[in-house]
């Protein structure tokens, strides 16, 4: 939070701010609302380039059709089930259509049976949504 604090201090429309995943380790909806007062603030005020990374897809919903903000992800390749992917590493205009938690999480080697458990929390939760 303190370098947020001195980007917000310091930044002027010359600036390019690169903020990740801002928000993190505090409560989603503390988490989300940092980051959309931040982001507005960059928009509406100081007027900088910014690269904003966020795991809060509501702010797309909010963000979408804000004059000046384009939205990126990181390209992937999937199989046709989905569960085996590869980041490419490239910029890709527009949303990412997916969530890749889960593997992300087979990447690092977390227990298929706990995958299969967050799979299926995972699926109802979006239903519910």
């Amino acid at each position: 939070m303190e370098e947020t604090r001195n980007v917000l201090q310091l930044a002027t429309f010359k600036s390019l701010a690169i903020l990740d995943e801002l928000g993190r380790g505090t409560s989603t909806f503390d988490g989300y609302s940092i980051a959309h007062s931040v982001l507005n603030y960059l928009t509406d005020n100081i007027k900088c380039r910014c690269l904003f990374s966020t795991h809060y897809h509501m702010l797309l919903d909010d963000f979408r059709d804000k004059k000046g903000i384009a939205t990126y992800h990181m390209a992937y390749q999937a199989n046709e089930k989905g569960d085996k992917v590869t980041f490419l590493y490239k910029f890709k205009r527009g949303e990412c259509p997916l969530s890749f938690g889960i593997n992300v999480a087979r990447m690092a080697g977390i227990k298929q049976k706990i995958l299969d458990r967050a799979n299926i929390k995972s699926i109802a939760f979006n239903h519910n949504l």
